[in-house]
């Protein structure tokens, strides 16, 4: 088909750049890189550009860092996590049943006596750890704010913000970390699968948790 006249239609590869007119965010290509974006252009010389901004956890946090295996675990180099969620059961190829929240007191308590696929050493993710789960489908990512909180993904993102295939049904919601909060002793820090960011709340919230256990790298 031709052209409509006065609309410029751009995609990119990959998907999801910014497009800037004369400065001005128009929007962003579609993902789909088979899609078009349709921008409006008044008459006259335009500056055009795409900007693809670059989540720094993309390429090191894809699928291939996961060895996968079938007691639900997934490894990395020397992170063994749980794939589910505490309170949900793997049943060989997702995870199924309700997640169990509880306040941040009575995560840290919660590996003592918890076994899973053969393993009794499970820990609490620190806030670094478990904010390295998350997943910005955009490519996007806000910067932390001077506290180092915050990070979460930009532009239009899937949600849950985690990979999916890696760790299935995890609730978009704030989950705990090892980490209290270095200011406030009534707050502690969390992961938002929903925004993939970090944040505080307050200890006597309730929230899902997902265990980690160290492992030895291979020789």
């Amino acid at each position: 088909d031709a052209p409509e006249p006065g609309v410029l239609r751009v995609n990119t590869q990959p998907g999801g750049a910014d497009l800037f007119v004369n400065g001005k965010h128009r929007g962003q290509t579609p993902e789909d890189a088979k899609q078009m974006l349709s921008v409006q252009l008044s008459p006259g010389r335009h500056l055009i550009e795409a900007r693809k901004a670059v989540d720094p956890f993309r390429e090191q946090h894809s699928g291939a860092r996961f060895a996968l295996a079938p007691d639900g675990t997934a490894t990395d180099t020397r992170l063994q996590w749980m794939r589910c969620s505490v309170g949900q059961t793997w049943d060989g190829s997702t995870c199924t049943g309700d997640v169990e929240t509880v306040t941040w007191t009575t995560a840290q308590a919660v590996p003592e006596n918890f076994e899973f696929a053969g393993h009794r050493d499970w820990r609490m993710p620190s806030h670094d750890e478990l904010h390295g789960l998350t997943y910005c489908s955009s490519g996007h990512r806000f910067a932390p704010d001077p506290a180092g909180l915050g990070g979460g993904c930009a532009g239009e993102f899937r949600r849950p913000a985690i990979l999916r295939d890696i760790f299935p049904e995890t609730p978009p919601r704030h989950f705990w970390t090892r980490s209290p909060h270095p200011q406030y002793n009534y707050a502690a820090i969390g992961v938002s699968f929903h925004h993939g960011m970090l944040g505080a709340a307050s200890r006597s919230d309730h929230g899902p948790i997902r265990l980690v256990r160290d492992v030895k790298p291979a020789p």
